[in-house]
C-alpha cells in the first residue's frame, strides 16, 4: 500500500460533507441489515463495521484531501482491522472459560501490545 506524503491538507470542507456522510453510511448500513437474511450472520456480520466506515470516510478523504491522505487513512484502517481481528478473536476464544470481564481484559491488554509493537514498526520504518 503507498504510504502517502503525509502533508496536512488544511482547508475548510464544504457544509454538505457532515450530511452526504451520514446518508452514504446510513445507506450502507440499511443495505447490509437489509440483505443480512440472503448473507448469513456471519458475512452480514464481516461486512458490517469495517467494509462500512472505511468505504465512506476513505471515498470522502480521496475526494476532499487528496490520494496521498486516503492512502495514510487505509494504512491505518488496515492496522485497526488487524488489531481488531485479533481481539475479536481472542474474545471468542476465551469467553466461555474466563468469563467477560477476564476475556475482555485479556483481549484488551493483547490487543494494546500488538497495537504499540505495530505502531513503532511503523514510526521506525519512516
Amino acid at each position: 500500500m503507498p504510504s502517502g506524503s503525509g502533508g496536512n491538507v488544511l482547508r475548510e470542507p464544504p457544509e454538505w460533507q457532515i450530511p452526504a456522510r451520514i446518508i452514504a453510511g446510513t445507506t450502507l448500513v440499511l443495505l447490509v441489515t437489509g440483505s443480512a437474511t440472503i448473507l448469513g450472520p456471519h458475512l452480514s456480520g464481516l461486512l458490517t463495521p469495517f467494509p462500512v466506515y472505511t468505504t465512506i470516510l476513505g471515498a470522502f478523504i480521496r475526494r476532499f484531501d487528496g490520494v496521498d491522505a486516503c492512502a495514510l487513512f487505509l494504512r491505518g484502517a488496515v492496522i485497526g482491522i488487524f488489531t481488531n481481528a485479533v481481539f475479536c478473536f481472542l474474545i471468542a476464544s476465551f469467553i466461555v472459560q474466563l468469563g467477560l470481564l477476564q476475556a475482555m481484559g485479556l483481549a484488551l491488554l493483547a490487543t494494546l501490545i500488538i497495537h504499540s509493537f505495530l505502531f513503532y514498526l511503523l514510526r521506525r520504518g519512516k
